[in-house]
């Protein structure tokens, strides 16, 4: 068996690091196994190759180990996590690395193979089957300060972010969907008592239905007082589904 984790469509040799600037995480391949850095409250989207040099059909399963990273296969990957794999062939996995905790840390992705001809996927006790899936659609509904402690009329600005991870200074957190693929927090970074609302989804889109009353009434509020905040701050999220006019 051999394997390989590159990154976004793109393969690299083993010992090279990926990434130099600022918005970009290096991504060490070592050479004795498939391992990842994943710095704290943050994530990577990997693809992991590997090959199948037994000789014979086997199945598999994606697997992985960590104290703190899980993995997510993303919707669209080229192959799916668990199948069967023909001898020489190859398999292409779409991988979502999340570090929700706040130690920088570690993951090894491994395939966990059956035996030659049929034999059961059985992973050690160590190692844990990637099972959950980054959906296409993640779909907010309902009030943007429902279970977070505060008013609409406290709210300063409101962010979607390109992720659900929620950042280490929040104040308060509450899922949107039950699942937790889209989460919402709120800080107060001036310290004013106004607060910052941010909206994040685990596949960088989050999809607006029932929102459009609400972010309505919020907008109108604050443009007849003080703050204009909704004009300002919707305009360049290409991801959101319903912007409010000014």
């Amino acid at each position: 068996m051999s394997q390989f984790i590159f990154d976004l469509l793109t393969t690299y040799p083993h010992g090279v690091t990926l990434g130099n600037d600022e918005n970009t995480y290096d991504i060490l391949l070592n050479d004795s196994t498939d391992t990842v850095s994943v710095p704290a409250k943050s994530s990577k989207t990997v693809y992991y190759q590997f090959s199948n040099t037994n000789k014979g059909t086997v199945k598999y399963h994606i697997g992985y180990t960590s104290n703190n990273v899980i993995a997510k296969v993303w919707w669209d990957t080229e192959d799916p996590i668990f199948g069967t794999i023909e001898y020489g062939k190859y398999k292409y996995i779409k991988l979502k690395l999340i570090n929700d905790s706040t130690s920088d840390d570690t993951i090894t992705i491994k395939p966990v193979l059956g035996y030659v001809n049929g034999g059961d996927v059985i992973p050690d006790s160590s190692t844990l089957l990637v099972t959950d899936t980054i959906k296409e659609t993640n779909t907010f509904s309902g009030s943007i300060t429902a279970n977070l402690g505060i008013s609409s009329a406290t709210i300063e600005e409101i962010y979607f972010n390109n992720d659900n991870i929620v950042p280490g200074n929040a104040l308060g957190s509450a899922k949107v969907t039950s699942d937790g693929s889209i989460m919402k927090c709120y800080t107060d970074i001036d310290e004013d008592e106004l607060y910052e609302v941010y909206v994040g989804s685990d596949n960088g889109i989050t999809k607006l239905t029932s929102l459009r009353e609400t972010f309505v009434k919020i907008y109108l509020k604050d443009t007849q007082g003080n703050r204009d905040f909704m004009s300002n701050n919707f305009s360049s999220y290409t991801n959101v589904q319903y912007i409010p006019s000014s």
